[in-house]
């Protein structure tokens, strides 16, 4: 007769133990990250402040604006002639354009789910840093049309203070569309736009 080794119940028990643990360990940090993002998303409005221009990006990013109370949801809203205003749900992104030291320049992009018509928004923000913190100085939205409606950012000129970016729209449908872009620069705490002399 072939007896089982004594230590087999030790090790499956510890190999259950183990696996309990880190089921545990798995729960636990992704409880904690849907509490960080929903943080995030809470605290994302115009009187914020961020320990860096990543944490403001990815505020922005889990930011919902058709569902979280915020001064900023109206930067995401297209009202349209005949139906209910809509708020966009999330935002498709943010990206940081250009950052030194002390200020920086982020886009986002955003989709209002409308009935009517196809709608891009676009907003440029304008962050500088406090101390030891980031805060949004000023906002500036954008917004294209159409089935062709397309927002670009482009960083004209980062190589010296104050930063250049270019603002590109596109709207339009299939059959037509048409481009305008400006160039937009910051002056104290405000963004302006940028004009040859």
């Amino acid at each position: 007769m072939v007896h089982p080794s004594p230590l087999r119940g030790l090790v499956d028990h510890g190999r259950s133990v183990i696996t309990r643990n880190h089921v545990k360990t798995i729960i636990s940090l992704s409880c904690f990250a849907i509490l960080t993002v929903a943080s995030c998303a809470d605290d994302f409005t115009r009187g914020s402040t961020f320990d860096s221009t990543g944490a403001f990006a990815t505020a922005a990013k889990a930011f919902k604006p058709a569902t979280t109370k915020s001064d900023l949801t109206k930067f995401f809203i297209i009202h349209e002639d005949v139906y209910p205003p809509a708020t966009a749900e999330t935002l498709e992104s943010c990206e940081i354009v250009w950052e030194d030291d002390t200020q920086a320049i982020a886009f986002a992009l955003a989709q209002p789910p409308t009935v009517a018509t196809y709608w891009k928004i676009g907003i440029l923000f304008y962050l500088v840093r406090d101390q030891e913190h980031w805060h949004i100085s000023d906002i500036l939205r954008f917004d294209a049309q159409n089935k062709a409606a397309a927002i670009k950012c482009e960083l004209t000129s980062g190589e010296k203070t104050p930063p250049i970016v270019t603002i590109t729209e596109t709207q339009g449908r299939r059959e037509w569309t048409y481009t305008a872009s400006a160039s937009y620069t910051v002056t104290g705490p405000k963004i302006t736009r940028f004009d040859l002399k």
